[in-house]
């Protein structure tokens, strides 16, 4: 049994069996034959009925006293060279995770565009201030037209947001963790061509990012990641696509307020 002809007549039904390998195609044979005879099995890399050399040969005695033992050869023929000239999509999947993300605290929710004009100067003046009497009593020297101080202001608990942001900011709090999704796509691609890779960094709304959930489009986004790689051959490639939520988008790469909430 040192050629495939020998073996042809106890290959079995259904046989042989196309197989698809990373950067390679062949096939899969089964046979069945006499064991006995002094039979030799046959070598890796012998060309094969089918033109291709042998890669896999496994020989498995008979159990069943059948006087008949197993034996199943498999042929490749590598496109790890190239593959189709043509780069197209495979297969795609998403997946999303959340991150932890300290933002300012007065990013919150409760303050970020809820602030009134006053509200708003009496933090920035506050923040501003260098003298630590003034900021434990919740005071601000005020600055005349030519930049000089003129007066002292004070913040009172009057139910105004300026006066809890200065309560937390005196208890040690400079921002607060976010929990933001990152939204991720990858594409499986083969072609000897890698896939085109865009531009990242630019603001992107939630009803642009392909196939997002609809329960995250209320987050903001900016693309964060856009990569290619190969995989194994040069007929296979992955891309890798990924935008990061956020609650608002004051600027991207390209854009001072892309979202307009400053307008």
């Amino acid at each position: 049994m040192s050629n495939s002809a020998a073996l042809a007549p106890y290959l079995q039904k259904e046989y042989p069996k196309f197989s698809q390998n990373e950067g390679s195609v062949g096939r899969t044979y089964l046979y069945r034959y006499p064991n006995t005879g002094g039979r030799s099995k046959p070598a890796i890399g012998d060309i094969w009925a089918d033109g291709l050399p042998l890669t896999s040969i496994e020989e498995t005695p008979s159990l069943d006293n059948s006087g008949y033992n197993e034996l199943n050869v498999s042929t490749v023929y590598s496109v790890s060279g190239g593959g189709p000239a043509t780069t197209t999509v495979e297969e795609v999947r998403y997946q999303i995770r959340w991150n932890p993300t300290q933002l300012p605290l007065i990013r919150h929710p409760y303050f970020d565009g809820t602030l009134s004009d006053t509200e708003l100067k009496n933090i920035i003046g506050w923040e501003y201030e260098q003298d630590p009497a003034l900021k434990i009593g919740y005071q601000y020297k005020k600055l005349d037209s030519n930049g000089i101080p003129a007066a002292v202001a004070t913040i009172i608990p009057s139910g105004g947001k300026d006066y809890d942001y200065l309560e937390l900011r005196t208890k040690g709090f400079e921002s607060y963790t976010a929990f933001t999704p990152t939204w991720q796509k990858v594409s499986i691609y083969r072609g000897q061509d890698a896939p085109g890779v865009g531009a990242i960094g630019q603001y992107v709304a939630g009803a642009s990012v392909p196939e997002l959930p609809s329960a995250l489009e209320t987050f903001e986004y900016i693309k964060s990641a856009d990569s290619a790689e190969r995989i194994g051959t040069q007929s296979r490639w992955q891309r890798t696509e990924e935008w990061t939520g956020f609650t608002r988008v004051y600027l991207d790469t390209d854009s001072f307020d892309p979202a307009g909430h400053l307008a």
